[in-house]
């Protein structure tokens, strides 16, 4: 199934081909939510979400991860809640993916064009929007507002030098996947523009005064 969703994606969108062409792909039991993570340099499927996924559910998902690391998600989190800022992140892209008609969103994926419009687009704009999550009381997939998360992300590595390289990484994929896109005449507009956003060096000014204020605070 993975194969062919692979092969597909090359052929018709060469934007994600590329991508995932060079992302390892780890087939893993053991992964919560059971469905799908990245670190930015591989992804992993739960097997039994996998087989259980039709083919457009299955191409969904695929891109849905590509996209995590073409944002390079896994490397902006900063200080930030985790399972927060992965709905967050899943509220853009679901909506993004949504827009393009790429598959079929697998039921229980997060949708919300409203939220994702209200907060610019980004996924800094919509995580601020959303209400924090119970210190307690959950099974660790779950939002405040009883949003699931749809997949997960890892760390890519342990220091600021390792998250750096692959954040590196991933641009320079994410350059030569829009340029090969392009030249075939398969970016749209609005992929470009994000893909545009995903390049550009960031500097969250809200990370910075948290960081301010907490340092001052000690």
């Amino acid at each position: 199934k993975l194969g062919k969703v692979k092969a597909r994606l090359v052929l018709d969108q060469p934007f994600f081909g590329v991508l995932i062409c060079n992302l390892e792909t780890i087939i893993d039991d053991t992964i919560n939510p059971p469905t799908a993570c990245t670190n930015g340099r591989f992804i992993k499927y739960h097997p039994e979400f996998v087989e259980k996924c039709s083919y457009e559910e299955l191409a969904f998902l695929v891109c849905h991860e590509i996209m995590h690391v073409a944002f390079q998600h896994m490397c902006r989190l900063g200080e930030r809640h985790h399972i927060k800022w992965n709905i967050a992140t899943d509220y853009v892209i679901n909506d993004l993916l949504t827009n393009e008609g790429i598959g079929k969103m697998p039921e229980g994926g997060l949708h919300n064009p409203q939220l994702v419009a209200s907060a610019g687009g980004t996924s800094e704009g919509v995580y601020d929007l959303l209400p924090d999550p119970p210190p307690q009381g959950n099974d660790g997939n779950q939002g405040s507002g009883g949003d699931r998360l749809f997949d997960s992300m890892e760390q890519p590595g342990s220091s600021q030098a390792e998250r750096s390289a692959v954040e590196g990484e991933i641009k320079v994929l994410v350059s030569q996947a829009a340029q090969a896109a392009k030249m075939q005449g398969k970016l749209s507009a609005n992929m470009e523009r994000f893909v545009g956003n995903a390049l550009k060096p960031k500097i969250d000014w809200r990370d910075v005064l948290r960081r301010f204020v907490s340092a001052r605070a000690k």
